[in-house]
């Protein structure tokens, strides 16, 4: 259907799954750290868009400039993730910095900085046909023979049958998790349970800039992090404290207490009662992943540490 080139569609996304399994019927892909993006390319122009269907083609000039070579002459759209790749790990700040980029000299900084990778992992349309009734392992034999992977765009590996093991894979190494896919499952455009994403629950050094107030002392910390110098907002946690942690809290940073913010940008605390300290006190956080606005969503404070201030860096 010739009219699905060029027009933006909602792509296929996973359901949630606690557990990573092993399953001869299912293929496992790494869950890249990200911004879903699908790619079309007509043989003459190239255009991208973001899972809303929002088209983020100037944003990404370099992977624009490498589809024509890596589709050598074919028409295709291609289903993948923006990343940027920070220490040899996938970073969400990272790549949200390349997506807010939007005035002209500000993305042209971005670029040269954070430059970006393509990883493509399905194959929607090609040469005037309609890929999506087509299953799963069908359409990645397709894309192989397709695409010619050339950086910054790059054909993620698939692993048959053992998502145990890649998912202890991509835990060592800091990665977001994995996604499972049925071999024979068609492209549905939406939340589909042939797709399912197990996420490694992950860590981050953070410092105290400020707590809420309640009857029992302590209610939530605010928690920063630095991104390059500037020391930002990346959320509020509770879970975590006991009640000695609550009652001591308020005490015990006192000293450090300020009129004046610690983040740039200051946080919304509208409606909370909230007591703003120099970041001297870190605590280690388990976090499920990072929100659009770089929070950390669902966090968990593990414990205090005795790590300075300036090891609380954005990854």
């Amino acid at each position: 259907m010739r009219a699905l080139l060029g027009n933006p569609f909602k792509p296929m996304e996973p359901v949630r799954w606690p557990v990573p399994f092993d399953d001869p019927g299912w293929l496992f892909q790494p869950k890249w750290d990200g911004i879903r993006i699908v790619a079309h390319w007509d043989g003459k122009e190239a255009r991208l868009f973001n899972k809303r269907g929002q088209e983020c083609t100037a944003r990404y000039p370099e992977i624009v400039a490498a589809l024509p070579a890596a589709l050598s002459g074919r028409t295709a759209i291609l289903d993948g993730e923006m990343v940027v790749f920070y220490q040899g790990r996938p970073s969400f700040p990272r790549v949200m910095q390349r997506a807010l980029a939007r005035r002209p000299a500000v993305r042209a900084q971005a670029v040269a900085a954070l430059p970006a990778t393509y990883l493509v992992f399905d194959l929607v349309y090609l040469d005037g046909q309609e890929l999506m009734p087509l299953g799963l392992e069908e359409r990645l034999a397709r894309l192989a023979q397709a695409l010619a992977p050339a950086e910054p765009v790059v054909l993620t590996d698939s692993f048959p049958a053992q998502g145990r093991l890649l998912f202890a894979a991509v835990e060592e190494r800091g990665w977001e998790g994995i996604v499972a896919k049925r071999r024979a499952s068609p492209y549905r455009p939406g939340k589909s349970a042939y797709w399912r994403k197990i996420k490694v629950r992950r860590r981050q050094l953070c410092a105290v800039g400020g707590f809420t107030v309640t009857g029992e002392g302590a209610g939530a910390l605010l928690l920063g992090a630095y991104q390059e110098e500037t020391f930002v907002y990346v959320g509020r946690a509770g879970s975590g404290l006991t009640a000695e942690h609550r009652r001591l809290l308020p005490d015990l940073l006192a000293p450090t207490e300020t009129s004046q913010c610690p983040f740039v940008p200051a946080p919304r605390v509208r409606g909370l009662t909230v007591r703003w300290v120099r970041p001297t006190l870190t605590v280690l956080v388990e976090y499920a992943e990072w929100t659009e606005e770089l929070h950390l969503r669902h966090p968990v404070i593990v414990r205090f540490t005795p790590e300075p201030v300036s090891a609380c860096r954005l990854p």
